[in-house]
């Protein structure tokens, strides 16, 4: 089934008693169920957009509800998580901001990334997974900003070594910005990044 098309676009869907209403109800959405003696469910599946060629897939988000002040004005959604779709390309021994978080004035939040770095020379091959756990707060317009550089793994190669280093700057503009630093020992080395940042409390985006 197709939902939308060039001349009718669909921005957003609500299921349940419409947009609003004085009493809203929870809804779930099933994969279909097995039927009969020792039957498998069906799994679930959410995708982001298919791009084509060299073109980077869409991000899977997940956003929340933000609590405000006392009223009857809805409150703003916040990202929750991203999974994002496309590669970072990183250069070798080169920070490189991988992700974004706005923190509006007088908010905190948290959050941690979970990334798998690749360096490949088309010959041999790197990985490395590793973490990043954050909390920052923002007083008037300063991030004040803590974090973690939690490597995971050792990383897996078939030659020479590889090693990442994470850091968490104050962006400016109430920005936080998730910085990778990799070293890889393959010369002229096409380096990438796939990650999802997770995101506790505040409405700003995770880019």
């Amino acid at each position: 089934m197709v939902v939308g098309s060039d001349t009718i676009n669909i921005n957003d869907i609500y299921f349940g008693k419409g947009v609003t209403n004085e009493s809203p109800q929870s809804f779930t959405i099933n994969a279909t169920g097995g039927n009969g003696t020792d039957i498998s469910g069906a799994s679930a599946i959410i995708a982001g957009g298919k791009a084509t060629g060299i073109g980077n897939g869409g991000d899977v988000k997940i956003r929340t509800s933000v609590p405000g002040s006392s009223g009857s004005t809805l409150q703003l959604l916040g990202d929750r998580l991203n999974i994002k779709g496309k590669y970072i390309n990183l250069i070798n021994s080169t920070p490189t901001t991988i992700s974004t978080v706005n923190i509006p004035e007088g908010t905190v939040a948290g959050g941690s990334v979970n990334y798998t770095i690749e360096a490949t020379d088309a010959t041999d091959f790197q990985a490395l997974t590793g973490s990043v756990i954050w909390s920052a707060v923002n007083k008037a317009g300063a991030l004040t900003i803590a974090f973690d550089d939690d490597q995971q793994t050792s990383p897996a190669v078939t030659i020479g070594t590889l090693s990442s280093i994470a850091t968490v700057v104050d962006g400016g503009g109430g920005n936080l910005e998730i910085k990778l630093t990799v070293i890889s020992s393959l010369t002229g080395a096409t380096i990438r990044v796939s990650f999802l940042h997770w995101k506790n409390f505040g409405t700003g985006d995770i880019v």
